[in-house]
């Protein structure tokens, strides 16, 4: 912020204010610091810099942070360690990979992202019996043998191509940028999928999870 120091802080972007914050709470070198919804009114791209940028201050200056936000991106991005809260109460609490892939509960796993959920019956250690084929998995919660549950699966898990005999067809579509989602009629199940080449909506698709 150099040059800036003549300036009123309404003349500061939301950028260079949220630094000049962080900046404030470090210069009496606290052990810990709780940061409230930090980048609530910062725009995307100067968000994601200063997430990165503040990260390393803290790494660099030793301080622990309990950073509070309702947005996932932001919690993934930040912490080393998640909790998730519902209505006060802590849900679960590990590494962002634990608490997305091994979610403890429902709310858990729509909270971090979209997803959807396969009927399965449980014939081995690893193998569910779904409508759609054997599907590999392993289970958060004690399962009985040829007992009843759902699956989770994370769009990433559901890989989609074209396939002129398959009963499975596209239903919606969805650009994300760097990639596609698509919405999938799995013999009445809708699923999330991602595929690697352009699909449309009605083509037949081969599903692999």
């Amino acid at each position: 912020l150099q040059g800036y120091a003549d300036r009123y802080p309404h003349q500061l972007s939301g950028g260079q204010q949220q630094r000049v914050a962080i900046a404030r709470s470090l210069a009496y070198s606290p052990d810990l610091l709780l940061l409230d919804e930090p980048f609530s009114n910062i725009d995307t791209q100067v968000r994601h810099e200063l997430i990165s940028e503040i990260r390393k201050i803290f790494k660099a200056q030793g301080v622990t942070a309990i950073f509070v936000t309702h947005s996932r991106e932001e919690a993934f991005a930040f912490a080393d360690k998640m909790a998730v809260m519902n209505h006060g109460v802590i849900e679960q609490y590990g590494t962002a990979s634990e608490l997305y892939y091994q979610p403890s509960s429902k709310f858990v796993a729509d909270f971090l992202g979209g997803g959807s959920y396969l009927a399965a019956t449980r014939i081995s250690d690893t193998e569910y019996e779904t409508h759609i084929g054997v599907v590999e998995a392993s289970a958060q919660q004690e399962i009985q043998m040829q007992s009843a549950c759902s699956l989770l699966l994370r769009p990433q898990h559901v890989q989609i191509q074209s396939d002129e005999d398959s009963a499975v067809t596209v239903l919606e579509q969805h650009f994300m940028g760097d990639h596609c989602r698509y919405v999938i009629d799995a013999n009445g199940d809708r699923l999330l999928a991602i595929a690697s080449q352009p699909l449309h909506i009605g083509e037949r698709v081969a599903v692999k999870i």
